[in-house]
């Protein structure tokens, strides 16, 4: 057994007492972090990217020091969005010092997440990945898919970029295609509006099942649209689950005020665990985890 899982398992045994139930905000069941064939999913909308948020990336610090808190143990990849290549080499630099594992981008990282494309396309790349080298490999240079954003405050013609890589588990030599989303906010919550959520997720789903046919798939962050709207589950949430094979790991084990609002992890492995930070300083969005087999 790993070192890794040797701590992990003792802390758990030293806070069994404590540990919530399944359904709570940390709900996570002990026995599952034992195996080697578990993988850590975090996402987090971090909003360090744009104005104002860029004047205090001491929150970067806040939201590192309550993950690891909150989480049952290190996490091996961490989706985040709103943020720019200072704000995630900083995250990367912060998990490493804190949990004396060695966090990387697997992606080359932009100075800044927005670019004209060669057609005159407003083009926002503001999410990334972090690895947590101790489990993981990143295998090819990564690519991206790309979305309309109809809602761009300054361009017409605008597109959200997404992250993707192909990492490889160390434990279980399993690849993992992973996704960071960002898709763009509607202004309302109409039938319409949720027509194009539910394209434009298709598209990226698609994306992902056709270049990386034969692995395990994970897409995760901020949707900009809920599970359900006026008691009515969405259309881009029965797309994933009925049609594609995915299947959302929060919300399995969530309950209530702890359920995410609009981000999400998807993967077509089977959700073990998973939870929900608090609302906290570092962002107007909670972080969300899920655990994995694969």
């Amino acid at each position: 057994m790993s070192l890794r899982w040797c701590r992990a398992a003792a802390l758990l045994s030293a806070l069994a007492l404590s540990l919530p139930a399944m359904g709570s905000a940390q709900g996570a069941t002990p026995s599952i972090l034992l195996g080697s064939d578990a993988v850590l999913v975090v996402t987090i909308n971090l909003q360090e990217a744009w104005g104002e948020d860029l004047k205090d990336s001491s929150e970067i610090g806040q939201f590192v020091t309550t993950l690891l808190q909150r989480a049952p143990y290190e996490p091996d990849v961490v989706l985040l969005q709103e943020v720019r290549r200072s704000a995630v080499l900083k995250t990367a630099k912060i998990l490493t010092q804190k949990t004396g594992q060695t966090y990387v981008s697997p992606l080359p990282l932009a100075a800044e997440p927005w670019r004209f494309d060669s057609a005159g396309t407003w083009i926002e790349s503001d999410t990334a990945i972090l690895m947590n080298k101790t489990t993981m490999v990143s295998v090819g240079s990564g690519s991206s898919v790309k979305t309309p954003d109809p809602w761009n405050e300054k361009y017409d013609r605008a597109k959200k970029e997404h992250a993707v890589a192909v990492l490889l588990h160390r434990a279980t030599s399993q690849k993992i295609s992973f996704i960071s989303l960002h898709l763009g906010a509607p202004p309302s919550r109409t039938a319409a509006y949720a027509a194009k959520i539910t394209d434009w997720t298709k598209k990226i789903a698609a994306y992902q099942i056709r270049k990386h046919p034969a692995m395990v798939h994970v897409m995760g962050g901020d949707f900009n649209w809920p599970k359900n709207v006026d008691g009515v589950v969405q259309p881009f949430w029965n797309l994933l689950h009925q049609d594609l094979g995915y299947i959302e790991g929060i919300t399995l084990f969530t309950t209530g005020s702890s359920n995410p609002a609009v981000d999400y992890i998807f993967s077509n492995a089977t959700a073990v665990g998973g939870g929900s930070g608090p609302e906290g300083s570092y962002s107007n969005h909670r972080f969300f985890w899920s655990i994995l087999k694969i």
